[in-house]
This record gives structure tokens, C-alpha cells and sequence, in this order.
């Protein structure tokens, strides 16, 4: 035997012939027309078989045959090359026996020759779309049309997790995620069975119980009669790209909320700016009545931590660089667990444990906010409905070589730790060393993004800190983070809040659109001895100061009113007069000072609310500068 060769099908052509001793054709079936294109006239006593070998093969085809003459062997699907008459070619499967004289010497051969071009063909393709499927990042999943898996392919395996000996079998339904309902399936399975194609998006679940995107494609598969037997599903995993999309919208969201909360800051900056304001003016005449004194203090207490809150939600929507300088850590814990204790469940107790007397870090006080309240938000979902307890404990720690060296640290010494304690159900083994990963998540859809954790990681390694985590399934887990101290740091003191001034002079032109404003600053700053003309209105603000440019020493103004801004106030002043003071008030947080300050005669910037003693040695060092007063 010359090639062996597939078992021959009966739709091939095939034709019979006869041959002499050297090759010469003896005999030809007619069918020799449909395959070679010849007459068997034209093939008979004229041509040998060789002679329709194709050039590149016909030597070598031409010795082994001979070989199999002079052995006087059979041809057993022997597959070669031949020329048609038209010069296209045609893969034929020879067969042949010897034909002997009596006295045993060759005589010549009868055989057939089949056509299997198009069976190559169509084998050829074959091995090419296996060698497609097996290769293609796709998942591709065959099925019976019972939805049985017949087969799947390397994609599926790595997108899944599953191997194909575990699922060929099966049924897809291990794979719901429970994130479609009964419809979605129904319609599915219609859509199919009655010979549609069915497009959609599947979340499925991996080895790992995570929930996998894939824009899919499901087709059925119909036999020569037209009958479905099979269905192929395509698959695209698409999770990155659904996380990033929900990641963009939130980005959106986040930056809508922005510019509420820009909005809400300035219209709540000024009625908490009127209650610190009427509280200072009741404290200066309840200096003898120690009860109602401690009555305003609590008030103007509250007044500022409202205050703090906005500032707190402003930093988070702002679009702003993030800036790290010598900080303080303890109070931003501090402000973090207060906020965070009207924001989740009371099932959970807080408790908190912070060393005194803590050294100092070089950071961003808005990063380390969010590094704490993710960790916290984190560990709180982990507990569910369940009664739990949240640690928050800040302390001093020596780290060694080593284990700054296991965790890159750059140097060992005194760092400041940060522990996030939950008594939830701990961190499963099997994903514990992925939890830092971006996009992995153990929420289901719409509870989390998968960023969380990475983001922490890349705040912590930006401020050249590191995070461990402890964890047994069943006991909780515990986030431990480590920033370097800096040794030998003063500390910075703050300012006192006092009122330095009790006396002030001065003519003060006050522009605010907040009617509940004005009799309040007005009365604010005659009680400091300011001499002061308010009005809402910049316009009407502007008139006067025309009328009368010399009978003002500064000009304070609110950033954003209608008619006319601060700026544009500012603007026109300074082109009447350019050497007078002026001051903008306002709640935004996200006015550029460091760019506006000495432009149209401006000399400072203040945020709502400006405390009253503030505001005192704001206005009287301006005055004492211009005027030398």
C-alpha cells in the first residue's frame, strides 16, 4: 500500500480502468469524462496513467508505482495528483490489482480511480474551522438540541474555569448566575428552537462563583434535511468592558453630584454661615450668663461641624490634583468613623482606638479619607444584616528590615498603623491573594465595580505605605496599613479661634444676595466697630460706590449672585477706584484663590461660614496695610 486514506463515501465519482504492463490504458468507463474531462477514446491505447500526474508530483508518483508493478502488489488508496483535461487538478484515490498470465508474469492492472477533490476540500476546511475554534479567544459551546454539551473549546475553558472533561455532558444551567429570570431563558430557548438566531447578553458565573459578561450569539444547526441537531453559542467575555463601563458611569455620576453639591454647598454654606453668625453676636452679649454662653458654644460647635461635612463632600467631587503635606492622621480617622456612624447599619457597633500622641506622615488627607471609608463601607457589606463590630485602631509601630523588605517598604523605622477590623465571614482561601486585583469582586452586579481594593492599594504604595490582610474564613478579616512617620516633626499647632479684635475701625461696603445674610453681617461688623453699608444687590452696590468712591475703605463681596458676580463686582470697582481693598466671600471650594488673589484689586479670599474672629483680622490686617492704621 502506497496511502492509506479515510473510508470512501458514495457520493465520490468514480470510473474503472485497465492497464498493460508498462501503463498503457487498455480499458476506460465512461465516467472517466465527468472526472478527467477526457473521452475514453482519447485516454485508450494513447495515454498512460502517469501521463495525468501533475508535473510537480508525477516522477515520484510515476517510481512508487512502478515499484508496486514490479512487486506485482496492490494499490490500496493510493492518493495522487492529476491533471484534467481543462489543467485544473483533481485528487484522485486509486485502487488497483494485478493482472497475471498463467504462467504468473504481470499483464497489466484493474483498478478504479474516486474523485475525492471536493472531500479534501471539504475536509481541509474542516480541520481549518477546528483549528479556528480551538484557537479563537471565543468561548464556543455545541450542544444537543436538548442543550446537552457536546463541545467546547480552549476559550471556554479559560473564561470559565471548567475543563472540557468536566462539563462535555452537562447541561449549561451550572453556569446561571441567577442574574436573569425564568423570561429571559424562556425567551431564549424559543427564540432557538423555532430556528432563530438569539443575540443577548449572558451573565454567567465562573469556577470561582464570579460573575462573567458575554455578549453572546446561539444559532441553531440544521442537518442536510433541514432539521436542527445541534445549537453553537459564541461567546465574548466582556466583563472588563462592563466594569469599565459601570466605572465610567459612576465617574458620571460622581461628577453630577459634583456640581450639585457645588450648588447645595453655597445656598447651605450661607444659612450655616447665619447661625454662626447670630450665635457669636448672642455670645458677645451673654458674656455674664454662663448657661446660655455654653448653650451658643454647643450651637456654634454643631454650626461647624455641618461645615466640615460640606467641605468633606466637596473634596471628594472636585476635580483637583491630589496634594500630600504633613498631616496629622488621628483627626481624619476621627471625622471618618463620626460620618460613617450615621451611614450604616446600627446593627454595627464602631469601636475606635487611637494612641496618642501620634507621629506625623507625609499624605493627602482626601486619600486617606477614602482609603478608610472604603475599607469600612467594605467590611460592613461583609456583615450583611448581621450584628457586628467594626475596629478602627491608630498606633505607633517599629518595622524591621525584614519585614519592610517582604512587603516593599523603603526603609525600616517608626510608621503609623492603620487596622480596619470586621467580625464578618472572613475571606474565602481560594481568592485571598486576588482581593488587590483590579475588577475582581465578590458583589454581585450593580453592588461594586471591582476597583475598590486596587485603588486602595495604589493610594497606600503612592504614599510609599503598605497593606496586609488577615483573614480566616468564618473570624473576619483585618486590613492593616502602614504609612512611614516622620521622625522629629513639630507639631502644628492650630489656630486659636479667639477674637483678637474687639475693637475695629473702617467703612465697609458688604454685597450679599442672601437677604438673611445681611442684617447679620451688617450687625457682625458693627459690633467690631466697622462703620458698614450692606445691600443684596451688586448693582445697587455699584451705584453707590460711584456716587461716592472715597467714603469706603474695602469692599467685601459674595463670589455668586445674579446680575452681576463677584468678579465682575470686583472689576468695575477697580476701575474706579484700583487702590481699594476688596474681599470675596464665598462657599465654593473650588474657586482658584491662588489665581484670582491680586487680580481687580482683590486682597483676599474667605470660605463660608468665616468665623467671627476671622474675619476681624482679615479686615483689619487689609486695612492695616492700606491705610497703616
Amino acid at each position: 500500500s502506497l496511502h492509506s486514506f479515510p473510508t470512501r463515501r458514495s457520493s465520490d465519482l468514480e470510473w474503472i480502468w485497465e492497464v498493460d504492463s508498462e501503463g498503457l490504458y487498455t480499458y476506460c468507463s465512461s465516467a472517466v469524462k465527468s472526472i478527467l474531462g477526457y473521452e475514453p477514446e482519447e485516454i485508450v491505447g494513447k495515454m498512460h496513467f502517469y501521463d495525468h500526474f501533475a508535473p510537480d508530483v508525477k516522477d515520484e508518483y510515476r517510481e512508487k508505482a512502478f515499484e508496486v508493478f514490479r512487486s506485482k502488489g496492490t494499490f490500496n488508496d493510493f492518493v495522487n495528483s492529476n491533471v484534467r483535461k481543462d489543467g485544473s487538478i483533481a485528487k484522485l484515490e486509486t485502487t488497483g490489482m494485478p493482472i497475471l498470465t498463467p504462467d504468473g508474469n504481470l499483464k497489466g492492472y484493474r483498478g478504479s480511480d474516486r474523485d475525492i477533490t471536493k472531500r479534501l476540500e471539504a475536509e481541509k476546511i474542516r480541520n481549518l474551522l477546528n483549528t479556528a475554534m480551538e484557537q479563537a479567544s471565543e468561548s464556543i459551546i455545541i450542544t444537543d438540541t436538548d442543550g446537552v454539551i457536546q463541545y467546547v473549546n480552549p476559550a471556554f475553558e479559560n473564561i470559565t474555569g471548567y475543563s472540557r472533561n468536566d462539563i462535555v455532558g452537562e447541561n449549561p444551567r451550572f453556569l446561571k448566575s441567577c442574574e436573569h429570570d425564568d423570561a429571559f431563558y424562556k425567551n431564549m430557548w424559543e427564540t432557538i428552537s423555532n430556528g432563530n438566531v438569539w443575540h443577548g447578553l449572558l451573565i454567567n458565573k465562573d469556577r470561582n462563583k464570579s460573575l462573567i459578561y458575554c455578549e453572546s450569539t446561539i444559532s441553531p444547526v440544521r442537518d442536510s434535511s433541514e432539521s436542527i441537531v445541534n445549537y453553537v453559542s459564541v461567546q465574548r467575555d466582556v466583563t472588563k468592558e462592563h466594569l469599565l463601563q459601570s466605572q465610567l458611569s459612576q465617574s458620571q455620576k460622581m461628577e453630577a453630584i459634583g456640581t450639585l453639591a457645588g450648588g447645595i454647598a453655597h445656598d447651605f454654606n450661607n444659612i450655616i454661615y447665619a447661625i454662626t453668625g447670630y450665635a457669636e453676636l448672642a455670645m458677645v452679649k451673654s458674656s455674664g450668663d454662663g448657661q446660655i454662653k455654653s448653650y451658643l458654644e454647643r450651637i456654634l460647635k454643631a454650626a461647624g461641624r455641618a461645615g466640615d461635612m460640606v467641605k468633606q463632600i466637596l473634596s471628594f467631587s472636585r476635580k483637583s490634583e491630589n496634594e500630600k503635606k504633613v498631616l496629622n492622621i488621628a483627626p481624619i480617622v476621627k471625622e471618618c468613623l463620626k460620618f460613617l456612624r450615621g451611614a450604616i447599619p446600627t446593627t454595627v457597633e464602631i469601636k475606635q482606638g487611637i494612641a496618642p500622641d501620634l507621629p506625623y506622615i507625609h499624605g493627602d488627607p482626601t486619600q486617606i479619607y477614602q482609603v478608610l471609608m472604603n475599607l469600612s463601607t467594605n467590611a460592613v457589606h461583609s456583615m450583611g444584616d448581621a450584628k457586628g463590630k467594626l475596629s478602627v485602631t491608630l498606633a505607633s509601630e517599629m518595622l524591621d528590615a525584614q519585614f519592610c523588605g517582604a512587603h516593599g517598604l523603603e526603609s525600616p523605622g517608626k510608621y503609623v498603623k492603620l487596622v480596619v477590623e470586621d467580625t464578618g465571614p472572613g475571606i474565602p482561601d481560594q481568592i485571598v491573594d486576588r482581593i488587590f486585583e483590579p475588577y475582581f469582586t465578590t458583589k454581585s452586579a450593580g453592588e461594586g465595580t471591582g476597583l475598590g481594593l486596587s485603588v486602595i492599594y495604589e493610594i497606600v504604595r503612592s504614599h510609599n505605605g503598605a497593606i496586609t490582610v488577615d483573614s480566616q474564613p468564618g473570624h473576619g478579616a483585618r486590613f492593616n496599613i502602614f504609612f512611614p512617620a516622620i521622625e522629629g516633626q513639630d507639631k502644628i499647632e492650630e489656630e486659636s479661634a479667639s477674637d483678637d479684635y474687639v475693637t475695629c475701625s473702617g467703612r465697609i461696603m458688604w454685597v450679599d444676595d442672601e437677604l438673611v445674610l445681611i442684617q447679620m453681617y451688617k450687625a457682625t461688623l458693627e459690633s467690631l466697630g466697622f462703620e458698614v453699608t450692606a445691600t443684596s444687590n451688586p448693582l445697587h452696590a455699584l451705584e453707590l460706590f460711584r456716587q461716592n468712591p472715597e467714603s469706603f475703605d474695602a469692599i467685601i463681596t459674595d463670589l455668586t449672585m445674579p446680575k452681576m458676580t463677584g468678579m465682575e463686582l470686583a472689576s468695575e470697582i477697580n476701575s474706579i477706584r484700583p487702590d481699594i481693598p476688596i474681599i470675596i466671600c464665598t462657599g465654593f471650594d473650588n474657586f482658584r484663590a491662588d489665581f484670582d488673589v491680586g487680580h481687580f484689586g482683590i486682597q483676599a479670599v474667605l470660605r463660608k461660614p468665616v468665623p467671627r474672629a476671622e474675619l476681624a483680622r482679615t479686615i483689619s490686617s487689609i486695612l492695616d496695610r492700606k491705610y497703616g492704621q
